[in-house]
């Protein structure tokens, strides 16, 4: 197995079978009152990759907000997952799950929420 097929393996280890198949030509825009949103942050998820190396060194991160069934997870896994075939570790941690786990290490007096997160201000 290459180095960026075993990325990959690892990093769909992590986010679960379901997401197996998931990229952005799977994506799905969509007819109603939300596509022109995912059309805007499919179109910025392809900018984001095209440079991602780049970008990534550069220290740029990419957040996607919104709301519920918008398609947030399947870009975010899909840029994840692109960046691993390129060479670059990649974690997918749902903003419910970032919270749960600053409120843990804010209890427990822990600087760092765990040691793949280093620094998180909220």
């Amino acid at each position: 197995m290459e180095p960026n097929e075993e990325l990959v393996e690892r990093f769909l280890r992590d986010v679960g079978k379901r997401y197996a198949e998931t990229t952005l030509r799977t994506f799905v825009i969509g007819s109603d009152k939300y596509q022109p949103l995912r059309k805007s942050a499919l179109d910025k998820a392809v900018q984001y990759l095209t440079s991602a190396k780049t970008t990534i060194l550069c220290g740029k991160n990419l957040v996607l907000y919104g709301t519920v069934g918008t398609g947030k997870d399947h870009l975010a896994i899909s840029i994840a997952k692109a960046c691993c075939t390129r060479g670059v570790s990649a974690r997918f941690i749902t903003g419910q799950d970032l919270i749960a786990a600053a409120e843990r290490a804010r209890r427990n007096g822990q600087e760092a929420i765990d040691p793949g997160i280093r620094t998180c201000r909220l």
